[in-house]
């Protein structure tokens, strides 16, 4: 390892190139702690090397630190970096990447100190968020991952792109309507009423809890249960 207090006649740039040089196992050492994440091992590494030169470029000893140890704390935080932005397939303003995060790391913690599945509510709390906004970035979440058009549909044995193209299907939804309606029908009127709500007039859950005078917990849990009975019925039809 290099210390920049070497022979005077060493440049700076000289310097930061030997330094860079010296630590490039470390690059690839600090890359492999992120595998496994979706992205190529090459581009890691070359995230990690732009850390590298970054940190060779800010080093001094007046740091109090090792050259390693400021380093890899360099590179960490570019590879986070890396994850955070790079890695939305669908690009969210970054206020919601910060929330989503936020999120994912409430959930983390409120499932091992409840050693059971969090509410909406009680994510929120850990987060310093509201509910809606809870399941707002959960949403967005989403966004971090884009299936291939060839990968295979659940349930089915085709894929996305099987269905581009495809001739018209207006008869077999004209049948496929009335069946949704009979699964409606099974419904209770509330049920109905916030299906409406949620998905004709576009409503949030919080704005259907507060038009019904329901909780918003209430109202998500009817929803899910509701979307259950539907998905059930069509099945078996």
């Amino acid at each position: 390892m290099i210390e920049t207090s070497l022979a005077p006649e060493v440049t700076a740039h000289q310097l930061r190139d030997r330094l860079v040089e010296d630590n490039i196992g470390l690059a690839h050492a600090v890359a492999s702690r992120y595998r496994g994440r979706g992205e190529a091992m090459d581009d890691l590494v070359q995230v990690a090397l732009e850390g590298l030169v970054r940190a060779a470029e800010r080093y001094s000893p007046e740091h109090g630190v090792k050259f390693s140890t400021f380093a890899t704390s360099t590179m960490v935080g570019h590879l986070k970096h890396h994850f955070r932005d790079a890695r939305w397939r669908v690009r969210v303003p970054r206020s919601l990447q910060e929330r989503y995060l936020a999120t994912r790391d409430a959930v983390e913690r409120c499932t091992e100190e409840l050693q059971r599945s969090p509410t909406l509510q009680e994510i929120g709390d850990a987060a310093g968020l509201s509910a809606e906004q809870v399941a707002e970035a959960l949403e967005v979440g989403r966004a971090l991952e884009a299936q291939s058009i060839d990968a295979p549909r659940r349930g089915e044995d085709t894929s996305l792109v099987d269905t581009l193209g495809t001739p018209d299907r207006g008869y077999a939804d004209t049948d496929r309507s009335a069946q949704v309606g009979a699964a409606i029908a099974l419904l209770s009127e509330e049920d109905r009423t916030i299906l409406r709500m949620r998905f004709e007039q576009e409503m949030t859950q919080s704005q259907i809890a507060d038009a019904i005078g329901r909780s918003q917990m209430q109202v998500s849990r009817r929803l899910s249960r509701s979307l259950a009975t539907l998905r059930s019925y069509l099945a078996q039809h």
